[in-house]
């Protein structure tokens, strides 16, 4: 019975009993994961709009442009080496 004094009217399934040997069940292992998450604040809502737009509006997302932005920086200053995923 329910909270209500109703009589349940549904049955439980039965479960189906399995013949032979259990099937392998292949699982997948993802790659090493070689990318960050990088978090910025105390950037105003409209220079990270604007920043949002221009990306827009060049068809690019902005976490392409950053990266190409962190590049540029890092080729610009000699004093560090460049480590290039493969």
């Amino acid at each position: 019975m329910d909270k209500f004094g109703n009589k349940s009217r549904r049955k439980k399934p039965e479960k189906k009993k399995r013949k032979g040997k259990k099937k392998k069940v292949t699982t997948y292992k993802p790659e090493r994961i070689t990318t960050s998450t990088l978090y910025v604040r105390g950037i105003s809502t409209s220079l990270k709009d604007h920043f949002k737009a221009h990306c827009a509006k060049r068809g690019i997302t902005m976490k392409d442009k950053l990266i190409e932005m962190l590049s540029d920086a890092i080729e610009k200053d000699n004093s560090l080496e460049i480590q290039r995923g493969s």
